[in-house]
């Protein structure tokens, strides 16, 4: 589990026993958007070793020809640089998610909180 991912699971423990209010979710978006850029930082880096890989296979030859695209790409999808491509990836979906998550849930409560201080 990545460090994002602890804080999200105790940012949600924090929430469920009541003690988190629209300005400390704010301070969770901050915080997020900051590991979001880091996380596709990270992402581009991983997409061009992947991208380099997948072009130094493509210039191989198989026998006496050529490789064929599909045939690299499948080689190039078996090697660590495509694994470590698709974890950022991943990574910076979750995070793109969870921030998403967190806006809403911060609007929602802004929303009760103008209803509640009406009655």
């Amino acid at each position: 589990m990545n460090n994002y991912q602890k804080e999200y699971e105790e940012f949600l423990n924090n929430y469920k026993s009541g003690v988190t209010g629209a300005e400390e979710i704010g301070k969770q978006i901050a915080r997020w958007g900051q590991y979001y850029a880091e996380v596709n930082s990270h992402f581009a880096e991983m997409e061009t070793v992947y991208k380099k890989t997948l072009a130094n296979i493509s210039q191989t030859n198989d026998g006496a020809k050529p490789i064929t695209s599909s045939k690299a790409v499948t080689l190039a999808e078996a090697t660590d640089d495509f694994a470590n491509y698709i974890k950022a990836k991943r990574d910076k979906e979750n995070i793109d998610r969870e921030i998403d998550t967190l806006t809403s849930l911060q609007v929602g409560i802004m929303k009760e909180f103008g209803h509640s201080s009406n009655i």
